[in-house]
């Protein structure tokens, strides 16, 4: 954020909140690079056919005792929640991932 704040003559005596800093040069938070590179391999994932090592890992749910606490969150629940946070279902959006240009066009989309 240092040099975002330098490139644009702001200081942090300015009180300019690094979002408004971001919403002006049109630059993504890293959260949302993380979440949209996450997004991508599991559409990469999910065209895989039902035999690879990836796809079986994707899938997997423990069979084991859990310990005290909140259930950890499987990766297609985490994959789910992040399509849902950006309009989709994971069965909606699992469907355009076999179309790479359709899937492409949404991530895109969803970002802004």
């Amino acid at each position: 954020m240092k040099f975002l704040r330098r490139t644009v003559w702001k200081t942090r005596r300015d009180r300019v909140q690094n979002e408004r800093l971001r919403q002006e040069l049109g630059i993504a938070s890293v959260k949302e690079v993380l979440e949209t590179g996450q997004l991508k391999w599991s559409s990469h994932v999910i065209t895989l056919e039902e035999h690879k090592d990836s796809l079986k890992t994707m899938e997997y749910i423990p069979d084991d005792k859990r310990p005290r606490g909140r259930p950890r969150m499987s990766y297609l629940e985490y994959v789910d929640r992040l399509c849902r946070a950006r309009g989709r279902d994971l069965r909606q959006a699992s469907n355009p991932a076999a179309n790479r240009e359709c899937w492409r066009l949404w991530l895109n989309a969803s970002l802004r």
